[in-house]
C-alpha cells in the first residue's frame, strides 16, 4: 500500500511510504519553486478558483499516489489476473491503459524539452509509434510496469523543476494537436490519472473525482466540444451545483451531478442522468423529462 492512513505528516497530508512516498518527495522539491501559476490575466471558464503552485502540488501528488497505491496493490494480490483483466476501454486489458498512462509520462516529458529549449519537440514520434509502445509495454509485468512509473514520475517531477518564469508560458502542442501552455503540464498529467483511473474498472469511478477536478475539467472540455458542433443537447445542468453549460443552439438540457456530466462527456460511466425539456433557470425539481425511459445519446468522441 502506498498511502498509511494511520498518522499524518507536518502538513496535513497522510503519510506515504514505498513508491508513493518517492514520487511525493519529488513533487514536494518541485512545487515550492515552480511558478506554475497562469500568466497575468489569463482566465480558464468555469474554474472554482485561480491555480496556485500549492495547489498543482497537492493535486498532482495525491493523484500520483493514489494510482501507485493501487498498483502496488494489485501487484501484491493477483498481479496476472489484474493487469490482463478488461478495462473500460474497448479491445484494451488494465496493462494497457497502465501503459498508455506511462506512455503519458514519456510524452509530458518531451513537453517539458520542448519548453526548457523552445525546440518544437513533439509528444510522441507518431500515432503508430505510441501504439506499439502500449501494446509492448500491455505485456510487461505489473511489477516492472508499477517501477516503471514511479521511475518516470519522478523525471517528469524533477524536469518541471527546471521551469521557472518566463518558461510556463510557452505554448506546447498535445499530441491531439491541442494547443497547452507548460504551466498546464502537471494539471494535464493528472487528467490523465483521473480519467484513465476510472477506465481501469478496479473501483474508482466518476463521482470520486474531486469537485475542483471536476468543474474545471468541465471548463476545458465542454467549450471545445461545443465549439466544434455535433453535442446531441442544448445545456449540461447540474443538479448538485446548479451550473450551467451551453452546448448547442437546440437540444434537450442533461440533468445531473456534475461528475455524471463530466463522465457524459469523456465517454466514461455515469449514472442518474436525464434528458429534460429545455428550461431557463437553474436545474429546480418538477422539470418535465423528455421520456423517462429514452436512453442518453453519447456525446461526440472527445480526443
Amino acid at each position: 500500500m502506498g498511502l498509511d492512513w494511520r498518522g499524518l505528516d507536518s502538513t496535513g497530508w497522510p503519510k506515504l511510504r514505498g513508491a508513493a512516498a518517492r514520487v511525493t518527495a519529488a513533487s514536494d522539491s518541485l512545487f515550492p519553486a515552480l511558478s506554475f501559476a497562469p500568466p497575468a490575466g489569463y482566465r480558464r471558464p468555469m474554474t472554482t478558483s485561480p491555480a496556485t503552485p500549492a495547489t498543482h502540488r497537492d493535486e498532482l501528488r495525491l493523484a500520483e499516489s493514489r494510482l501507485q497505491d493501487c498498483l502496488e496493490r494489485a501487484a501484491g494480490d493477483s498481479p496476472k489476473t489484474w493487469a490482463s483483466h478488461p478495462s473500460g476501454l474497448p479491445g484494451w486489458s488494465r496493462g494497457h491503459v497502465v501503459a498508455h498512462l506511462l506512455g503519458n509520462l514519456d510524452g509530458l516529458l518531451n513537453l517539458v524539452e520542448w519548453a526548457q529549449t523552445g525546440v518544437p519537440t513533439p509528444m510522441y514520434a507518431s500515432p503508430e509509434a505510441r501504439e506499439a509502445a502500449i501494446q509492448e509495454r500491455s505485456g510487461w509485468t505489473l511489477t516492472r510496469l508499477a517501477a516503471a512509473m514511479t521511475t518516470r514520475a519522478e523525471e517528469f517531477a524533477r524536469a518541471c523543476s527546471a521551469l521557472t518564469e518566463p518558461l510556463p508560458s510557452r505554448q506546447l502542442r498535445l499530441g491531439s494537436g491541442a494547443a497547452a501552455q507548460a504551466w498546464e503540464l502537471p494539471m494535464l498529467r493528472v487528467r490523465e490519472i483521473e480519467i484513465h483511473q476510472v477506465d481501469l474498472a478496479d473501483g474508482y469511478v466518476a463521482t470520486d473525482w474531486s469537485a475542483a477536478f471536476t468543474v474545471r475539467t468541465l471548463g476545458q472540455v465542454q467549450p471545445a466540444m461545443a465549439g466544434r458542433g455535433g453535442l446531441p443537447v442544448a445545456r449540461l445542468r447540474a443538479t448538485d451545483t446548479g451550473r450551467v453549460w451551453e452546448c448547442a443552439p437546440q437540444g434537450p438540457d442533461l440533468w445531473g451531478r456534475e461528475a455524471d456530466l463530466l463522465a457524459w462527456l469523456v465517454g466514461r460511466p455515469y449514472v442518474g442522468l436525464s434528458l429534460v425539456a429545455p428550461q431557463l433557470g437553474t436545474p429546480r425539481p418538477g422539470l418535465r423529462v423528455v421520456d423517462p425511459g429514452a436512453a442518453v445519446p453519447p456525446a461526440p468522441r472527445w480526443v
